[in-house]
């Protein structure tokens, strides 16, 4: 006979067939776990974007304060030349038009010099709009323009590094999307099996004191079995099928994804080297014509060239520096736009490098 206060029952019940691989609690946990690797590749992407960005304005502040050294440079000569010229003029060995033209000459060297300051101060104040962390320093006024050509030595480092396209961000994406659509499909498939649920419980009389609690047994066990067969299952069935469809496509905008990514890789790497080329072309022209002006000052000197022509070869050398440090700033620019799509613009791998 069963008490009066009730039997007191403790036990278990474990699904055999419904939910014993996955229900709804399993699946929500699976769908964070996936969420959470997915934040992890937008910080990456994040963190990618902000160091681009950065590393491209401190490029334009480098390249900016070697112009001043370059306009420098010809504010030297044109005044050394100016005061050459003026002795010689007192000599009665010059014209008043050199004079004149040294005058002219020295003048546009100082205007050159105004316009690469104005440059490479705003472009400072560009790179001190980032928050400059161990990586550099703290501060930017702490930073020093170090020359173009270390700069990018030190992104030809970041680069040599090889492609990985299926974990690329852009990929991951979609893998991301068809794992997620994957764990809702399989809880929807569980939901159209049966239900089998086994319970095992062991009954005591009703606790309503220690001593009840002191005299509990275990030889008395309930056993029961829980059965449901789901009559109707054409909404499951539905969500399943389109759960399917849907990752059908989502698998095909991966593939073509992929094509693109890699395709826009190969116009990278291609660019990378055209500018590579070119940036070496026009320091290796730069070089030659500081040799032409030093032989054309030379014959200057012994009386076999004029002025004009001399002055010629100091414009074309300076304009080949400028156009040398003008390529050096594209060539960074493509070297980080391949850092990009290599996604190691993060600051582990920025340290290790």
């Amino acid at each position: 006979p069963v008490p009066e206060n009730g039997l007191l029952g403790v036990g278990v019940e474990v699904p055999l067939i419904r939910g014993m691989f996955t229900d709804e609690n399993r699946q929500a946990l699976r769908a964070y776990k996936i969420k959470r690797d997915w934040q992890v590749v937008l910080n990456d992407s994040s963190y990618n974007q902000i160091f681009y960005s950065a590393i491209y304005d401190y490029v334009l502040w480098s390249v900016a304060n070697q112009n001043i050294e370059v306009a420098h440079d010809l504010i030297l000569i044109r005044e050394q030349r100016y005061e050459n010229v003026v002795k010689q003029y007192r000599g009665g060995f010059s014209s008043p038009l050199d004079t004149l033209d040294a005058f002219s000459q020295l003048q546009a060297a100082e205007r050159s010099l105004l316009e690469a300051e104005t440059k490479a101060l705003k472009a400072k104040y560009q790179a001190a709009n980032h928050i400059w962390n161990d990586l550099l320093n703290d501060k930017i006024e702490t930073l020093s323009p170090e020359g173009i050509d270390n700069v990018i030595e030190y992104l030809n480092r970041l680069t040599s590094r090889d492609f990985d396209l299926n974990n690329h961000n852009f990929i991951t994406s979609y893998q991301f999307n068809i794992k997620s659509l994957q764990t809702e499909r399989a809880l929807w498939r569980e939901m159209m099996k049966p239900a089998l649920d086994i319970s095992l419980m062991s009954l005591s009389g009703p606790v309503t004191d220690f001593e009840t609690i002191n005299s509990f047994s275990t030889s008395n066990y309930l056993v029961g079995f829980n059965v449901e067969i789901p009559l109707n299952i054409r909404k499951a069935h539905g969500k399943v099928r389109a759960l399917s469809l849907k990752m059908e496509n989502m698998e095909l905008k991966r593939q073509l994804k992929a094509r693109e990514v890699m395709n826009k890789w190969l116009t990278v790497i291609a660019t990378t080297n055209l500018q590579q080329e070119q940036y070496e072309v026009m320091s290796a022209n730069a070089s030659n014509l500081v040799r032409i002006r030093d032989l054309e000052e030379q014959r200057f000197n012994l009386g076999e060239s004029s002025l004009f022509k001399l002055n010629s070869r100091e414009d074309k050398m300076f304009e080949a520096q400028a156009k040398r440090l003008k390529s050096a700033e594209q060539y960074a620019q493509v070297q980080l736009n391949q850092l990009l799509y290599l996604q190691v613009l993060t600051p582990e791998r920025l340290r290790s490098n």
